[in-house]
């Protein structure tokens, strides 16, 4: 009777691991993570942090709400401002809620190391990034952090020198080459310098 048991169960564990595998989840990152139930190890309400290179501040980051979650997850929500000066030129973020991913075993990789890698990042609601005289608006964009591309598929409008760019369907922000493509129907308004 035990080894019939024991079968049963087995062969049940198996077919359920098999449906799981095969009809298991394609979702975004984004919404996997909020489908699972979890803590976040440490919690920071209405915070801001500085990053200095020597004695000089050269980047803020900002949130009503930050949930540091094992072992490499921070989420941010609420009032979401982060702004850095890079090469000389200041650029800026601001959302109202985002996920930043890191290449760490641990959350002390994060808290404690300059030296620890973002893998990726997602911004959602009201998102707005300022680089080099130019502002990205959307409700939604990713950010690759090893390709260096900043890419979404919802609409966008591109504020620039003299120019304002809609699209329809998203755009792809290459940073490292200062390129934007961008996707679907695009209409603008470019004034002449006179």
């Amino acid at each position: 009777m035990t080894k019939i048991l024991v079968s049963v169960g087995f062969t049940l564990v198996f077919l359920v691991s098999l449906w799981t595998f095969f009809t298991g989840s394609h979702d975004s990152v984004r919404n996997i993570l909020d489908d699972v139930n979890r803590e976040p190890r440490i919690i920071v309400d209405d915070f801001l942090l500085y990053r200095y290179r020597g004695h000089k501040v050269v980047g803020t980051f900002s949130a009503k709400l930050g949930h540091f979650v094992e072992p490499n997850t921070v989420e941010f929500y609420a009032s979401v401002r982060g702004e850095r000066e890079k090469d000389s030129i200041k650029e800026s973020l601001s959302c109202e809620a985002g996920i930043a991913v890191f290449e760490a075993e641990r959350m002390s990789d994060i808290i404690n190391s300059d030296e620890t890698k973002l893998l990726y990042a997602e911004v959602e609601d009201q998102v707005q990034v300022e680089s080099d005289n130019h502002i990205i608006r959307t409700e939604f964009a990713h950010f690759d952090a090893q390709q260096k591309i900043l890419s979404s598929n919802e609409p966008v409008q591109i504020d620039g020198p003299k120019r304002v760019l809609v699209g329809e369907k998203g755009f792809r922000y290459f940073t490292e080459k200062k390129s934007l493509t961008m996707t679907g129907k695009v209409r603008g308004v470019v004034k002449s310098n006179d």
